[in-house]
């Protein structure tokens, strides 16, 4: 008895009637089913008696009276599945026994019928409904039984199921006409959300009671989806949507393709001024269906307005195709499609701000399963116009901006000129949590070129962040916002290279053992030798303080959300971002390589400079001599001083207090090399002469010790500069040996270092040995 015995004995409705000698007919078949069981069991008991077979009565008679228990249980349940589930018990203790195999197979046809009877009986008493006047409740109660139908599985549920929905539908659309006809009637007739409205209580309480019928009719089959509507609200905000239709598409003063923040404006006025009264009546209606009357109001009015939208973007793309050879035309095109779409962006954030607006959120307690893209998103992912539109937009903006760049950044001619008046931005953030005492007269001095950049920069930002889709905020920042940045590297290493070629044409002084070659042919005064210097200084600089600039804007905009979250949409959907951490680092790191090179280039001009000023003094061959030493500076120093001082000022001008003190680091690093090497170490000494090196060395670093963050009681300090410190060390050790000293220290290094302080950490035994040879 199984599917075969349903299909033949029950096919209509008209067959009901027959159900009670139909299970009678089963109920017989049960009995019959447990006198076969008996009789099996029995007869089993009887066949055992004739074998000589030691069992155990006890437990025969346990195990007989369980089975027994089951089956009258599963015989006389109402539960079949239980019943079912209990004999399959007995099979898996007792074993695939034949009586257990049928009255299995019994109760699984039973279980077949009554779901059969069940499908019927449902439909008898769903289609006894359909000769009355079904009120709403009552329907949805019946469509909500047709749901419940598809669980039974025959082709018999399919053909009832779709009649039912036929019958539903019917009714449906019966009373959906019904319903929206008196609502309209009464919206006219109370002159609804017009200037002069016709308010009263009872056309108030009318309205609300058609709305909620209507609401509750269409929950009936599928509640809308977004960018789906209610029926009610569609005739509920007609008068408003049929202004709006007035407004903005018709020939009309305020249908403008070049406003249309005005029609943008219109839609959030009206949500303004009215919203709150449309909840009073249609708040309640919403929740019981677990949806937000404010959202629900908004997706509607988002209709007509879409619409326009749509229209507008087939017609501005029209004109970018129609005007492709005449720029003029074209640029005009292109400016308002790109105001359109920064309108409509703008009007999207707006709405989620104000209203927390996303059709997508049911419950306020729960993530929404999507994320809203705005009107935007509806019109720019929407069809072959629409992607069109995003084209012509992004190839718009891109070449606006090139434009831009070109001609207000790269082409003036004080482009790379230093602002010496810039004042700070949160650029300089990172320096100022540095150090909190720096004044803005310390911070990194940028370019107009480079401020100009970062400020276009920060204005084609506020073109996208609006923009709720990724894909498109990363091709804008990938196609246009990094292009800017490269191109601007490209023609700073240009710079850069000029720069290089030029100043490797003069000519390098040679130093040789012993001293620098003295060559007073052509000799250029110091102040030309100065103003030489400084102009390649500002050159270089120039350079530096754009790229740096540059850098520290990359790092900036690096930590803000909008790039964070764009960083992290880009990795969800590619691998090849597993050894960046932004989306800025591979610009970062290309720019932070060349102010490498450029602090390389300033510490190779620095280390000519220092060599070229004191060739006359290394030249003066005064350590040799035991006389003639004086208590003042040597004169010949004097040109050292005055040109790193004038050098190392014009870059406090331009650099941050930590570039310059790193910078400052390096000419540290160079001065102390060049005397350690051409003074110290190619020279021998006198008493006298040693006491003149004190003397000069001391005047250097006097002189330079605040350029040079030679001091000791701050918290920027050169003074443990590892060249320094050798520098100083050598001198120590030229004041404390003597020829005597030397003798007894000469194999005794260990000891003669602990006659110092600081043990002459920064010197080796063979640079001490080799100071010692130096004294006379």
């Amino acid at each position: 008895m199984g599917v075969e015995f349903v299909n033949a004995n029950f096919t209509t409705i008209e067959d009901l009637p027959d159900i009670t000698e139909k299970i009678t007919e089963i109920e017989k078949s049960k009995q019959s089913l447990k006198q076969l069981v008996d009789a099996k069991i029995h007869g089993h008991q009887e066949s055992n008696n004739d074998i000589n077979i030691n069992i155990d009565e006890e437990k025969l008679n346990n195990s007989v009276d369980k089975i027994l228990s089951v089956i009258g249980y599963a015989v006389e349940s109402q539960d079949i599945n239980d019943a079912i589930e209990n004999i399959e018990a007995l099979i898996q203790e007792f074993g695939s026994i034949q009586s257990f195999e049928e009255l299995k197979a019994q109760l699984i046809a039973k279980q077949a019928i009554n779901k059969r009877i069940q499908l019927l009986t449902i439909a008898r008493d769903i289609e006894s409904h359909f000769v009355h006047d079904l009120d709403i409740s009552t329907l949805a109660n019946l469509a909500t039984q047709s749901k419940d139908l598809k669980s039974i599985d025959t082709p018999l549920t399919s053909i009832v199921i779709s009649s039912l929905h036929t019958s539903i539908q019917t009714i449906v659309n019966t009373k959906r006409d019904q319903l929206e006809q008196s609502l309209s009637e009464i919206i006219k007739e109370t002159k609804w959300l017009t200037a002069k409205p016709k308010d009263s209580t009872v056309s108030i309480t009318k309205i609300s009671t058609l709305v909620k019928d209507l609401v509750h009719l269409q929950s009936i089959q599928n509640k809308p989806i977004y960018p789906d509507t209610w029926w009610a609200l569609n005739i509920l905000l007609h008068p408003l949507i049929i202004r709006f239709e007035y407004h903005f598409n018709r020939n009309t003063e305020t249908n403008k393709i070049t406003k249309p923040e005005w029609a943008l404006n219109f839609i959030e006025s009206f949500l303004s001024e009215n919203l709150v009264n449309l909840n009073l009546v249609i708040e309640d209606i919403f929740k019981p269906i677990g949806r937000i009357a404010t959202y629900e109001v908004i997706t509607t009015l988002l209709i007509p307005l879409r619409d326009k939208i749509l229209i507008t973007i087939k017609s501005l793309n029209k004109s970018i195709e129609t005007y492709n050879d005449d720029p003029t035309s074209r640029e005009k095109s292109g400016r308002l499609l790109s105001h359109l779409i920064f309108e409509l962006s703008s009007f999207d954030q707006r709405l989620r701000n104000t209203y927390k607006y996303n059709p997508y959120i049911e419950n306020f307690d729960e993530v929404p399963n999507k994320k809203w893209t705005g009107l935007t998103g509806d019109v720019l992912l929407r069809g072959n116009d629409e992607s069109l539109a995003v084209t012509n937009w992004l190839n718009f903006e891109k070449e606006l901006a090139n434009k831009r760049f070109t001609t207000e950044i790269l082409n003036p001619s004080d482009a790379f000129k230093i602002d010496y008046d810039y004042q700070g931005s949160s650029y300089d953030q990172d320096e100022n949590n540095h150090n909190n005492n720096i004044s803005k007269s310390e911070l990194l001095k940028p370019t107009y070129s480079a401020y100009g950049l970062v400020k276009l920069f920060d204005n084609l930002s506020g073109h996208f962040q609006t923009l709720s889709i990724v894909k498109y905020q990363l091709k804008y920042v990938s196609s246009i916002q990094l292009n800017l940045i490269q191109v601007y590297f490209e023609q700073l290493s240009k710079l850069f290279k000029e720069f290089s070629t030029t100043f490797s044409q003069k000519t390098v002084m040679n130093f040789i053992p012993g001293g620098l070659a003295d060559n007073n042919t052509n000799k250029t005064s110091d102040t030309d030798t100065i103003q030489n210097g400084l102009k390649g200084l500002e050159m270089l600089s120039q350079i530096y303080c754009s790229a740096k600039f540059i850098s520290n804007a990359l790092e900036y905009w690096s930590d803000q959300l909008i790039y964070i979250q764009l960083w992290d949409a880009y990795k969800s959907i590619t691998n090849e971002s597993q050894y960046n951490s932004s989306i800025f680092d591979s610009s970062l790191h290309q720019y932070d390589e060349f102010l490498d090179k450029l602090l390389l280039k300033y510490e190779d001009f620095f280390r000519k400079e220092i060599r070229s000023a004191v060739k006359e003094y290394v030249n003066e061959n005064l350590w040799e001599s035991n006389s003639n030493q004086t208590n003042e500076p040597t004169s010949e120093l004097n040109r050292l001083i005055t040109i790193l001082t004038e050098y190392l000022k014009q870059l406090k001008k331009s650099w941050s207090q930590l570039d310059y003190f790193l910078l400052g680091d390096r000419v540290v690093s160079s001065l102390s090399t060049i005397l350690l090497e051409y003074v110290i170490s190619n020279n021998n000494f006198h008493k006298s002469s040693i006491e003149q090196l004190n003397t000069d060395i001391n005047y250097i670093i006097h002189e330079l010790r605040s350029l040079l963050y030679l001091i000791n009681d701050q918290s920027l300090t050169n003074i443990n500069n590892i060249k320094y410190q050798r520098l100083i060390q050598s001198l120590q050790v030229l004041n404390q040996a003597d020829r005597n000293s030397v003798k007894e220290y000469r194999d005794k290094i260990h000891q003669f270092r602990q006659l110092f302080d600081n043990g002459l950490s920064q010197l080796t035994n063979s640079d001490i040995h080799e100071l010692f040879l130096r004294i006379n």
